[in-house]
């Protein structure tokens, strides 16, 4: 896995360390018991995010769908040969969602699947030392944290560098975003005005802004994509 895994690994896995190694704890557990309590605990807490993104990505697909049948409705009425062009654009770009909302699920599970090899190691060494007397539990914590300030700004500069891999495409995605607006008010207006004929011209011209948009999601599909091994 690419600089996104190590980066986020070390990151959000030595922030769990340096909260859970703490020299105020709990003296009736040893450290490395209270480490994998806090390790229980982040497996637990691990579990229930994926399952609320889960039920998130769900309920946002449920309303996606009920917005496209209304706008296959009005496209049966007033450009009915652009039906199946809509259809099919529709069943593609759902099926991107999919693809997308799976890309960052594996991302994250690959993430963690390494994070656990990586602590196991780490926490082998550091507890090995402590308890040789080479250094103290103390000590530990704040290596840790010194340790997770400097993944936390190896973090900051991955992220500018995916913001700026999707910037041109995200600029783009946004003037699409903005024309595609006005037409869909033009579009309202001229179903009000009966002037069915303007409504099927502007239909038309939507479906190019649905095609576009696909291919946005598809991009950010294959950047997130190269990331997994």
């Amino acid at each position: 896995m690419r600089k996104l895994s190590r980066v986020f690994v070390l990151t959000l896995m030595l922030l769990v360390m340096v909260t859970s190694v703490s020299v105020y704890a709990d003296e009736t557990m040893t450290p490395e018991e209270r480490f994998d309590e806090r390790m229980e605990q982040f497996l637990e807490k691990r579990d229930e995010r994926i399952a609320r993104a889960e039920e998130r990505f769900i309920e946002f697909e449920e309303k996606r769908l009920e917005h496209q049948s209304r706008k296959l409705d009005i496209i049966t009425r007033l450009a009915p040969d652009m039906l199946e062009a809509y259809e099919t654009g529709f069943e593609n770009h759902n099926e991107i969602h999919e693809l997308l909302f799976e890309a960052h699920k594996t991302v994250r599970e690959n993430m963690f699947d390494e994070a656990m090899e990586e602590m196991d190691a780490l926490k082998d060494e550091l507890f090995e030392k402590a308890e040789a007397g080479e250094i103290t539990y103390r000590e530990v914590r704040e290596k840790l944290k010194e340790a997770h300030e400097t993944n936390r700004m190896e973090l900051e500069a991955f992220r500018l560098e995916l913001d700026e891999a999707l910037a041109d495409v995200r600029a783009e995605e946004e003037i699409d975003k903005e024309e595609r607006t006005a037409l869909k008010e033009e579009l309202i207006i001229a179903i009000e005005n009966k002037d069915y004929e303007s409504a099927e011209e502007i239909i038309i011209q939507l479906y190019d802004y649905l095609l576009s948009h696909i291919e946005f999601d598809q991009y950010k599909l294959d950047v997130i994509s190269s990331y997994i091994d």
